[in-house]
């Protein structure tokens, strides 16, 4: 087996628990994403920051940024107070692209 493998077993759900010398490595918390490929046999997890990527939106990026404090919570209130905060986050962005546009 090569150094960096390790053996784990898929839970009943499908989940798979990454060793913590791996999530350490990584940087990975609650709040981090994780890519996962299917290669032929082959899964393939990276990890995943939005804010590196070179392409794609920048509103969108910044939207997912401020929603990090969200993605760290282990359970939200109800689907009103998720709403509401999306609502917040939306409107914010589009107070600074307004702004942006006019100077």
């Amino acid at each position: 087996m090569y150094p960096n493998t390790r053996l784990v077993r898929p839970l009943r759900n499908g989940q798979v628990t990454l060793p913590a010398a791996f999530r350490h490595a990584l940087r990975l918390d609650l709040a981090s994403m994780l890519q996962v490929t299917l290669e032929g046999d082959s899964l393939r997890i990276r990890a995943y920051n939005p804010e590196q990527l070179e392409t794609g939106s920048d509103w969108l990026r910044e939207l997912y940024h401020h929603f990090r404090s969200i993605r760290c919570e282990s359970a939200l209130s109800d689907e009103q107070d998720v709403n509401s905060f999306i609502d917040q986050a939306i409107a914010t962005l589009r107070a600074k692209a307004d702004v942006s546009r006019r100077s």
